[in-house]
């Protein structure tokens, strides 16, 4: 499959001060600003050029959209041709996950008037604060399968772990159907988990080729510490 070139809309969803950009500023540009609190003003967009086995070179656009604009009219312009939602909650609050059904339905209702069925993933934030976790990994699991999210993870914008796991193979699911095939035969997911955690890991990895530097869905912290910003990366606001 040659697609070399493509490009892939992300968008990164859910309530506010759960560290949205915090992860897409990880992933883009391998900072973290984790006390340097400023809430997204509409969108940010950023994008980053990358080689993705078996893919190629491919270009992801990441939407950062505020977690206020859930309430907004705007809401439907932000979503527009957005390929893959991360729907993002804070495991360290429980209210963050109870949010995302507003979101879900949003972008369910919106996929069902367009007839598309759109590539979801379900992320769990701050997986370096294990000790302050409220949000237990059965609870992750049972919203992933009351609504139909078939890729699951955990990262840490802090950390990096799993941050460039999360986006890599959410762009081979949305880009290659073989690879969204063998993960639809699983019956239970698998959610990628920072391997510094205490939590119980699953019996099978993700079932779509891993990333150069991954095992298992857990991202190696040897290839995230020796990471550096992409060159090709851009960013931009919308308010």
């Amino acid at each position: 499959m040659d697609l070399d070139g493509k490009q892939v809309r992300i968008g990164v969803i859910g309530a506010p001060c759960i560290g949205k950009s915090c992860i897409v500023k990880r992933f883009v540009e391998n900072s973290f600003h984790g006390s340097q609190y400023n809430p997204t003003p509409g969108v940010d967009f950023y994008s980053r050029r990358m080689s993705v086995k078996p893919l190629g070179t491919v270009t992801l656009i990441i939407i950062d959209i505020a977690g206020s604009a859930i309430s907004s009219k705007m809401l439907p312009i932000y979503l527009h041709g957005i390929d893959v939602f991360l729907f993002t909650y804070d495991m360290t609050n429980t209210a963050s996950l109870n949010e995302l059904r507003r979101w879900v339905t949003v972008v369910y209702g919106l996929a069902e008037e367009k007839h598309v069925e759109p590539s979801v993933a379900l992320v769990g934030s701050k997986g370096d604060l294990e000790h302050l976790r409220t949000v237990r990994l059965d609870a992750h699991t049972r919203f992933a399968q009351e609504f139909n999210i078939q890729l699951s993870f955990l990262v840490s914008a802090k950390s990096g772990e799993s941050v460039q796991t999360c986006f890599t193979k959410c762009a081979i699911y949305h880009l290659s159907p073989e690879a969204k095939q063998r993960v639809r035969e699983h019956a239970l997911l698998p959610v990628a988990i920072p391997k510094r955690q205490s939590l119980p890991a699953q019996n099978h990895p993700l079932a779509i080729p891993q990333p150069p530097g991954t095992s298992a869905g857990i991202l190696n912290p040897t290839t995230t510490s020796a990471a550096m910003a992409d060159p090709n990366s851009t960013v931009c606001s919308v308010q």
